[in-house]
């Protein structure tokens, strides 16, 4: 199927950029460490047992839920190969592995009706002349160079294939309802990944891409899950480190330079009342004087009050997660 690139304007969820070229995201769960940390195996939130005693029409529903979050999917499969220690996205260009990539375009996918989809899924550029004179300029996909390349088979169903690897029942279920060719794809995807470190990586953010989805998307068939209590004290945890912190608690910096800046403005504008001419509008200034100063008192009392804390739960991340 033909691919096309589109500018950054029509890309739900643009990557930034650093001044060294490394891409940030603005998640809580970055690295495989975390993701491993904090989610339970798939199989704690929605068992084998229960998935192989749904109805045909509730296994379709499961299947349907993990192949509809390509974007999730691709999300991870970037994370996988790119994520740096600091939690920061250092795409290395496939060529010239010394030059670091910047995002280039988010990719879609052209229908027959001529409209196009995003998918999630990125095509990046290592920088060449004039930006960088030792680089190629070469362009490549997220995909490139994996055994997600050719794939016919959605990147969601092989992520829920690896969160369930030890019971294969991603595999029954498709040989079930006789998806014979996505089954011959994935086990064509999960045969090529000769790369271990890969691999391992990708298992691991696999717990964070069938938790989400299953928790978010299908709701009604894990309601039985009882660690969420324990998911969110996790999450609670990893918050409070310092890096984390300081980046969920941006809001309320932001929060906090508004009220500076209305304090501000009230100030000016008890100023601008003395410039008046003194005789005429006395009475009205009086009272304008007042009126502003009962603003500007308030804006004093809200600065002197803490900053709310924004609430990392579980809701918020799946939130999150939602591209």
């Amino acid at each position: 199927m033909g691919q096309r690139a589109q500018r950054h304007g029509g890309s739900p969820s643009p990557p930034a950029r650093t001044r060294m070229g490394a891409t940030v995201e603005p998640f809580l769960i970055r690295t495989p460490e975390e993701a491993e940390n904090v989610w339970p195996v798939a199989e704690a939130i929605l068992p084998v047992e229960i998935i192989k005693q749904l109805t045909p029409e509730g296994q379709r529903v499961l299947l349907s839920a993990f192949r509809e979050n390509s974007a999730l999917a691709y999300r991870c499969l970037r994370w996988a190969r790119w994520m740096a220690t600091n939690r920061q996205l250092k795409v290395t260009c496939l060529k010239c592995p010394s030059m670091t990539a910047w995002s280039h375009t988010a990719v879609s996918h052209k229908l027959r009706d001529g409209t196009s989809r995003i998918r999630g899924k990125w095509q990046w550029i290592c920088p060449k002349k004039p930006v960088d004179p030792t680089g190629c300029g070469k362009r490549f996909f997220d995909t490139t160079g994996t055994p997600f390349c050719h794939e016919r088979v959605r990147p969601g169903v092989v992520f829920a294939a690896l969160a369930y690897s030890s019971s294969g029942v991603i595999q029954w279920l498709l040989q079930k309802h006789r998806k014979t060719i996505e089954l011959r794809e994935l086990q064509t995807v999960l045969a090529t990944m000769s790369d271990q470190t890969l691999h391992h990586r990708l298992t691991q953010y696999a717990r964070l891409f069938c938790g989400t989805v299953l928790l978010r998307d299908c709701q009604e068939l894990t309601r039985s899950f009882a660690g969420v209590q324990a998911l969110e004290e996790r999450l609670r945890a990893l918050h409070r480190s310092l890096s984390v912190a300081a980046e969920y608690d941006l809001p309320a910096i932001r929060q906090r330079q508004a009220s500076y800046a209305r304090l501000k403005k009230l100030v000016c504008a008890l100023q601008d009342l003395d410039k008046d001419p003194p005789d005429e509008q006395a009475l009205q200034r009086l009272n304008d004087r007042e009126t502003r100063w009962k603003g500007l008192q308030d804006a004093v009392q809200t600065l002197r009050a803490p900053i709310t804390p924004v609430p990392v739960n579980l809701q918020a991340l799946l939130a999150e997660a939602s591209l």
